[in-house]
C-alpha cells in the first residue's frame, strides 16, 4: 500500500471506514486504529478540511465501539 496513490489510499480509508460501520464480513483484519492510521497519511492536500473531518469521524467512532464493548 505504500506505493499507492494518494487517492487510492483515501478511497480505501474511506470503504475500510463503511465496512467497519456496517460490521461488514468482509473488513477482515481492519480495525479503526488502522483506518485511522492509513487516512492519517493522506491528510494533506485538505483544502477543505474534508480529510481532518474524516479522521475525527473515525476517531470518534473507535472511541464509541471501545465504550461499547467495555459496557458488555
Amino acid at each position: 500500500m505504500a506505493a499507492a496513490s494518494i487517492n487510492l489510499k483515501l478511497a480505501s480509508a474511506v470503504a475500510q471506514f463503511g465496512m467497519l460501520l456496517r460490521k461488514s464480513e468482509f473488513a477482515g483484519q481492519a480495525s479503526y486504529g488502522s483506518t485511522a492510521e492509513l487516512v492519517a497519511t493522506v491528510l494533506s492536500p485538505d483544502p477543505h478540511g474534508d480529510r481532518k473531518e474524516l479522521a475525527d469521524l473515525i476517531r470518534v467512532a473507535g472511541e464509541i465501539t471501545r465504550k461499547e464493548v467495555a459496557a458488555r
